[in-house]
C-alpha cells in the first residue's frame, strides 16, 4: 500500500516544484521505519538532542535523540541518490535531522489549557523538526524565485542536492560536507545507543551518514546557498 500511495508526494502536473517533508517518527529504532517518511519522494527528518554552551545559545554540539526513528525499509527500494551513503538496496531513513528532544526543545506559548497546562511550555519531537526543515526549503524556494529559477521538486531536486553534498569521513570532501551539515556523532557506550523500545546496536549516530540522524542537522546559511542554486556541490558539479 505504501508504494501505491507514494505518487501522492510528487509535484502535480503543471505545478511549480513541491518538496514534501515528514517527521521520521518518535518511536526510536525498535519498531522500524515509518511511512510516509520512508517514501522515496519525501524528505525524512530525524531528531537530535541539542547542547548549548551558554545562555546566549552558542552551539555546543548534538547527539542522537532517543526517540529518533530510523532504519531500513522493508517496502521502499533504495533511491539512486542514496547510493553514495549506503548500498543495502533498501530506502533508509532519516535523510536529515533537527533538534527534537523535549528536554532541549522549543518554547511554545499555549493560551488554551491542555491537560491542565497552559502558558509557556517546552516541546519537542521529530514533528517539531520537520516543519523547520520545510521552512528552510521554502526560504530557498523564495531565493530561487527571486533569481528566476523554479522551486524545488523534492524527489528530483531537493533530495539529490542534499545527498550530493555528502563525503565520507577521512575523504578530501568531508570538510566541505561538514560545512553544510553538523555531522552528529554519539560518543561513549561502546557503539550502543538507547532507543525507545529497547537497547540496540547498529543505530547510533556515527561519523558520516547513519540511520539515527541521516546526513545531520543543517548549517542553515551555507545550505540555503546550495538549495537556492547559488553555489556548487562538494563533488564540484552544479546543483541546479
Amino acid at each position: 500500500g505504501q508504494t501505491q500511495y507514494d505518487p501522492l508526494f510528487t509535484t502535480p502536473a503543471g505545478h511549480q516544484g513541491v518538496t514534501f517533508v515528514a517527521a521520521s517518527g518518535d518511536s526510536g529504532s525498535f519498531s522500524g521505519v515509518q511511512w510516509p517518511a520512508s517514501s522515496t519522494n519525501v524528505l525524512s527528518v530525524g531528531g537530535t538532542s541539542l547542547n548549548l554552551q551558554d545562555t546566549n545559545g552558542t552551539y555546543g554540539g548534538e547527539s542522537s535523540w532517543s526517540g529518533s526513528t530510523g532504519g531500513f525499509s522493508q517496502v521502499e527500494v533504495e533511491p539512486s541518490w542514496q547510493q553514495g551513503v549506503q548500498s543495502s538496496g533498501a530506502r533508509t531513513t532519516p535523510d536529515v535531522a533537527y533538534n527534537a528532544d523535549p528536554n532541549t526543545g522549543f518554547a511554545v506559548y499555549d493560551s488554551v489549557p491542555e491537560q491542565g497546562l497552559s502558558g509557556w511550555q517546552v516541546v519537542g519531537g521529530t514533528s517539531a523538526g520537520a516543519p523547520q526543515w520545510a521552512a528552510l526549503v521554502a526560504t530557498a524556494d523564495q531565493g530561487r524565485a527571486l533569481a528566476g529559477r523554479g522551486t524545488l521538486d523534492g524527489a528530483t531536486q531537493t533530495l539529490p542536492i542534499l545527498y550530493s553534498l555528502y563525503s565520507a569521513p577521512n575523504t578530501s570532501g568531508y570538510s566541505t560536507y561538514t560545512s553544510y551539515f553538523n555531522d552528529v556523532i554519539d560518543t561513549g557506550g561502546g557503539g550502543w545507543r538507547w532507543r525507545w523500545g529497547g537497547f540496540g546496536s547498529g543505530n547510533p549516530a556515527m561519523p558520516g551518514y547513519d540511520t539515527a540522524t541521516g546526513l545531520g542537522t543543517p548549517q542553515a546559511a551555507q545550505l540555503l546557498q546550495v538549495l537556492a542554486g547559488n553555489t556548487t556541490s562538494s563533488t564540484g558539479g552544479p546543483t541546479t
